[in-house]
């Protein structure tokens, strides 16, 4: 990737397969509506701008060593200023409004820069690493397979199964902790998540 001006009109995606690719809706037909379009994104645009009416411009990126100079570069490419989640300007906006000016509405590692997320990092690292992992293996596949039995027992169709594998039960922790928490953090006031 190669970091020169430019007005952004050369990397400017075609807006039908800008909606295919960013628009929820598009991916309740992924196969015959995304797909594709990251098809000729990854062919055509494989850096490209998407300009869709009522959001602000987004970048996408699908090649990886785009991808990986863009992850080395906080600087050049911050996350922790905005909300990774795609909103319309009304929403962004609103949340301007509750948090002093950034979209950032929540502090997860993958929504912070550096000094910050390298001091978060390095608290939690050790715990992704393979050998801390795989000491859960057996838990996970039965909550896979408790995932799955629900679903199959479950008359009609299905598309998929995503199973949400909730990290405090891996701790030991009862099923009904990973509810009581989530619902806490819901009864933080606002100012609280502020960045």
């Amino acid at each position: 990737m190669t970091q020169q001006a430019t007005t952004g009109q050369e990397y400017l995606i075609p807006d039908e397969i800008a909606r295919a690719a960013v628009l929820p809706g598009s991916y309740t037909d992924a196969e015959n509506i995304v797909f594709p379009a990251y098809a000729w994104l990854r062919a055509n645009n494989p850096l490209g701008l998407a300009k869709l009416e009522g959001s602000d411009p987004i970048w996408l990126v699908t090649k990886h060593a785009d991808l990986m100079a863009i992850e080395r570069n906080p600087e050049l490419f911050p996350a922790g200023m905005n909300n990774a989640i795609l909103n319309d300007q009304a929403s962004d906006n609103f949340t301007r409004s509750l948090t002093g000016g950034t979209t950032r509405i929540m502090d997860a590692v993958p929504f912070m820069d550096p000094p910050e997320h390298t001091t978060y990092r390095g608290v939690v690292d050790r715990s992704f690493l393979p050998r801390a992992v795989n000491k859960y293996e057996p838990q996970i596949r039965d909550m896979a397979r408790e995932a799955v039995d629900k679903v199959l027992a479950i008359d009609g169709e299905f598309d998929f199964l995503l199973p949400r594998i909730n990290g405090i039960e891996l701790t030991g922790k009862p099923k009904y902790a990973y509810t009581n928490f989530v619902g806490g953090l819901k009864r933080l006031p606002v100012r609280l998540l502020k960045a």
